[in-house]
């Protein structure tokens, strides 16, 4: 559990699970279709997926489920992984990675927060930690913006292709949802090209956090500037970019737009 002492007093639990179960089958695919990126999404999708509920206790009865597969592979040029880098320069966006829970292989638990300076995340070697920090960012990210007291995931690794998993991660929002995969993996994918990450991607979660008490707000951008502090013309560059990450859809941004699509059905 987090302590008192924490602002968000949020109880994050994360259980990992890879090696020590049956595995999903599925056929080889060209190794050339990764274009060398570090990692794709290849689907996103919700249920209540019991089949997987057992592996994790601590997932809430028939709770709501995100679903990602995720194909994550170590380019040639890079012969190991530096995690407690990347975790590091994580953290600068999401600063309550800290307050996480973890548990790998088939043993689970709970584990007392503390202010130790290791990062509380697990590690087993090789791609495996990249998809399980990813369900880590996801959990932080929707825990943070919709306001979960909790929230359980699991990464599950595949035997062919061995660069993909199925990360499954309670949810209480679906866009949310969408967003935090999306945001996560481009993080992701940022930090291994070698770029820095940009004070802007830290104030694109303050605007998500902003917009899920009243999404409606979106179409007053010269509020959110005034209450964030911010440009109005930053502020529209911002509400753009949760579009790009499927936390904002068309329809909310152009509501006249669907409506005239209505008439003319």
């Amino acid at each position: 559990m987090i302590n008192s002492e924490s602002q968000d007093k949020v109880a994050y639990k994360n259980f990992f699970f890879q090696k020590s179960v049956k595995r999903k089958k599925t056929a080889d695919k060209d190794k050339n279709s990764y274009l060398g990126r570090i990692m794709r999404i290849v689907n996103i999708s919700f249920g209540r997926f019991p089949e997987i509920s057992y592996l994790n206790p601590r997932f809430k009865p028939r709770s709501l489920k995100l679903k990602l597969v995720l194909d994550v592979f170590l380019p040639k040029e890079k012969k190991s992984i530096s995690f407690p880098q990347i975790y590091g320069k994580l953290k600068k966006i999401l600063p309550t990675l800290d307050k996480h829970k973890c548990c790998v292989g088939l043993l689970y638990g709970s584990f007392s927060y503390s202010n130790e300076s290791d990062a509380p995340i697990k590690q087993v070697g090789g791609v495996t930690d990249i998809a399980h920090l990813i369900e880590h960012m996801i959990i932080d990210l929707e825990a943070s913006i919709s306001h979960m007291p909790t929230c359980s995931g699991i990464t599950c690794g595949y035997k062919r292709p061995e660069v993909r998993f199925d990360l499954f991660i309670e949810c209480k929002d679906r866009s949310v949802a969408r967003f935090a995969s999306n945001f996560s993996v481009f993080l992701m994918n940022h930090l291994f090209s070698g770029k820095s990450l940009s004070p802007r991607y830290f104030d694109l979660v303050s605007l998500a956090k902003y917009l899920y008490k009243d999404r409606s707000l979106i179409l007053c951008p010269e509020k959110i500037a005034s209450d964030l502090g911010w440009k109005v013309s930053y502020t529209r560059k911002r509400i753009k970019e949760l579009l790009n990450f499927k936390y904002l859809t068309k329809d909310e941004l152009n509501p006249s737009d669907s409506v005239k699509e209505a008439k003319n059905e």
